[in-house]
């Protein structure tokens, strides 16, 4: 696949990371109490690391999801129903618009560190990666 697609877009918030997030924390009295926390934590700091070193925009985009997944654990670590909630509903929706705007600039040949001096060019995709920013913000 050449670049992601608004079907892939939807596969991934409506059930990669949905499901098995709910999962976990639908089940979490099987597991050890406190299990998801480390876990969580590491998971979060390890992905952000390793997505700022990236250079391709795939790579970006998935580690950064990785990481957003060390959220969910840390949240389902610490049994907070609302938090994991609201961040699964956030998630999805910014992520979908940062998968297909990728899949927009991928198309276009831009590469990560030039889309600075494309601003001109690209400025509906710049709003549009601005708000779906904005909204890990909530």
């Amino acid at each position: 696949m050449a670049a992601p697609t608004p079907v892939s877009a939807l596969l991934h918030a409506a059930t990669m990371i949905t499901a098995g997030i709910y999962l976990l924390f639908e089940f979490w009295y099987i597991f050890i109490f406190g299990f998801q926390l480390p876990i969580g934590i590491k998971n979060s700091l390890i992905n952000a690391s390793i997505s700022l070193l990236a250079f391709d925009i795939k790579k970006v985009i998935a580690y950064s999801t990785a990481s957003q997944l060390g959220y969910l654990c840390y949240s389902v670590g610490l049994r907070n129903a609302f938090g994991l909630v609201n961040h699964l509903l956030v998630h999805a929706f910014f992520k979908s618009l940062l998968f297909l705007i990728s899949g927009y600039v991928i198309d276009l040949d831009i590469h990560l560190f030039k889309l600075g001096g494309n601003i001109n060019n690209i400025a509906l995709s710049y709003v549009i990666i601005l708000i779906s920013i904005l909204s890990l913000i909530s």
